[in-house]
């Protein structure tokens, strides 16, 4: 997932299209719906390769260049996956705002373009309607797609006057595909996207929940496994790498770990 800090800048101080506009809020909705589906996430720059990921996530990713245009375009044309929104690619890093219609550069891999967007009160949100029913709803801002190449996923709801607009798209370019979310999106609407998401890369979500994160790091000599019960009740996993030494306590484990209320364990096993 990138973290853009110009775009972060540029959106924290922006007086329009609403001022409700929350880049942080924006990149922890999308990394929440990959963490509750214990789908790992890199926190990554636009510096870093992406042709090492499947998926790749730029949240209003306000600022682009034709660098990165082309470094995304790459990326999905070799079969990548790249995901991003509202107020993405709109302007370039001295923000001056792309002409030709919206998402600027990104128009080609994305498939669209759309030339209006609708700004929502705080509290208010759209419906959003995918093969006649309600998949969710949409608010803070509504992008009034106007698909390409890209195939519509969900529309807007007969309750607003551009109900035939679409609001969720993917695009097939290359080898690979890109989708864009017109609105910030509830969690039922995310949930539909995210299914659409995971099913075109193939990936089967863990949607067990159980309160217990376990990520992998290697190292040159050794594999760090972070062990953390995010829960409020004691848990007992099955031990990913049995015989391993937790390094905060200095004591080797088992083949089943017993987790107390929010404990923590960093398991240390040679390569």
């Amino acid at each position: 997932m990138i973290f853009d800090w110009n775009s972060y800048w540029c959106l924290e101080d922006c007086m329009g299209p609403t001022t409700n506009l929350d880049y942080v809020q924006e990149v922890y909705d999308y990394y929440r719906a990959f963490y509750n589906r214990k789908v790992g996430v890199d926190m990554i720059s636009k510096e870093t390769d992406l042709q090492k990921y499947q998926i790749v996530v730029a949240p209003s990713m306000y600022i682009n260049s034709p660098e990165m245009t082309t470094k995304i375009e790459k990326f999905v044309q070799n079969g990548g996956i790249f995901i991003t929104d509202y107020m993405s690619g709109l302007a370039d890093k001295d923000d001056n705002v792309y002409l030709g219609g919206y998402p600027g550069l990104l128009k080609n891999v994305l498939g669209l373009k759309y030339e209006e967007t609708d700004a929502l009160p705080f509290d208010q949100m759209h419906d959003l309607v995918s093969d006649g029913k309600i998949i969710g709803k949409g608010g803070l801002v509504c992008d009034l797609i106007q698909p390409q190449t890209a195939e519509s996923l969900a529309h807007y709801s007969d309750e607003v006057f551009y109900q035939k607009n679409s609001v969720l798209t993917k695009n097939h370019f290359g080898k690979g595909f890109a989708y864009y979310a017109g609105s910030r999106l509830d969690d039922q609407a995310m949930d539909f996207f995210m299914k659409d998401i995971l099913q075109q890369a193939q990936i089967t979500p863990d949607e067990t929940k159980t309160g217990v994160e376990v990520v992998t790091r290697t190292g040159k000599t050794a594999r760090y496994t972070f062990v953390i019960n995010t829960d409020s009740q004691p848990r007992q996993i099955n031990n990913p790498y049995p015989n391993s030494k937790d390094l905060l306590t200095q004591t080797m484990t088992t083949k089943e770990i017993d987790l107390k209320p929010y404990d923590v364990l960093i398991l240390e096993n040679g390569l």
